[in-house]
């Protein structure tokens, strides 16, 4: 197997190294981190020790200069460096990893996918929920009719502080993905962004956070035409949900699928939308999933995303009873860990669990 030779870029106090944007190699084999660069000389240190790095540059630019890479991070999450990051790393024709917002507005969009195409490289989101085994339960149970005909996309941000306009660009692309995996591309689309209540006007702007720049919106909302007839809906509104409400419900005339977001995220089935019984989706393959040698009792964890119930009207979480860790071993103190918070939280519980795990065994 060739061996890929990967550059991180990030930037200690100013965005940092993402959501593990710089460490996901380590994870995938045939990868191999050879140099970082960080402005931070104190940050570049501390990086090249966690990244296992040989080589440290405190300019990005003289690290693809020097340094013969196939793949680079684009770690920060300050979405103001993200145009000239992805610029200089076409130029030197190297395939990109970013850490989402993507930029600042639709003039560096369209550079620099124009920078893209142009060189011939490829530049993927760390949107990671798209490649989360979850997807898949969810997309066979639409394309085996489970769903009946899909009518509605509906997403929300997380309504923090941080909720509206501030929303929809550091967290709202993470549900757009989602719409776009399961609705295809937008059509049309209307909206509205209000300050207080009222629509926003050029007193209301302000400077972002985190370099996005132009800001305002402590509410959003949006109706998108996605195809085959099916209506997209988005909204975040500040201190609204405290991130409960931070994913998206797929509407069917047979049922509803809420999933949140993140590599095994939580998903919810409701088989009838008047009903307040929930039923479980069916889990995926555990052959797909388990490669620790707990014999499928992991994909309980990498699915608890299909568990669901019902209690006093309230949607609960429930915590698998076995899971692995990020190294693929099998840990019962981790386990442990959940199941006491599980004991803790959960209280006057009414629960209907199915499971189907299906095993293969070579």
């Amino acid at each position: 197997m060739s061996e890929y030779r990967i550059g991180v870029i990030g930037h200690s106090g100013q965005g940092d190294y993402g959501h593990g944007v710089d460490t996901v190699w380590s994870h995938i084999p045939g990868c191999r981190v050879v140099a970082v660069s960080d402005p931070n000389p104190a940050g570049l240190q501390t990086a090249k020790q966690r990244l296992h790095a040989q080589n440290g540059y405190l300019d990005y630019r003289q690290m693809l200069q020097q340094e013969e890479l196939d793949i680079v991070s684009i770690c920060p999450r300050w979405l103001n460096q993200h145009h000239d990051m992805v610029l200089a790393c076409a130029k030197h024709k190297l395939h990109m990893y970013m850490e989402k917002p993507f930029c600042r507005d639709l003039q560096e969009a369209d550079a620099m996918v124009q920078a893209c195409e142009s060189n011939k490289v490829k530049l993927a989101i760390a949107h990671q929920t798209r490649y989360s085994p979850v997807l898949r339960v969810i997309r066979d149970l639409i394309e085996d009719g489970g769903l009946g005909t899909v009518l509605e996309l509906r997403g929300r941000g997380k309504e923090d502080h941080r909720g509206g306009g501030e929303d929809l660009w550091v967290l709202g692309s993470h549900i757009f993905n989602l719409m776009q995996y399961f609705g295809g591309e937008s059509e049309w689309c209307m909206g509205q962004a209000t300050q207080a209540g009222k629509g926003v006007t050029a007193g209301d702007v302000v400077q972002g956070n985190e370099g996005i720049g132009p800001l305002a919106a402590d509410g959003v909302q949006a109706i998108y035409g996605m195809q085959d007839q099916v209506m997209g809906y988005f909204a975040s509104h500040k201190n609204a949900g405290k991130g409960a409400r931070f994913a998206l419900q797929i509407y069917g005339s047979r049922g509803v699928v809420e999933i949140k977001t993140g590599y095994l995220p939580q998903a919810f089935y409701l088989d009838d939308p008047n009903s307040d019984e929930r039923e479980p989706l069916l889990l995926v393959q555990s052959r797909e999933l388990c490669r620790c040698g707990c014999r499928g009792l992991c994909t309980l964890n990498a699915i608890h995303a299909m568990i669901v119930w019902s209690f006093n009207d309230m949607a609960g979480r429930y915590w698998p009873s076995y899971g692995c860790t990020d190294s693929g071993k099998y840990n019962k103190a981790w386990d442990n860990k959940y199941n006491k918070y599980n004991k803790q939280t959960i209280y006057s519980i009414h629960i209907y669990i199915y499971i189907y795990i299906y095993i293969y065994i070579i």
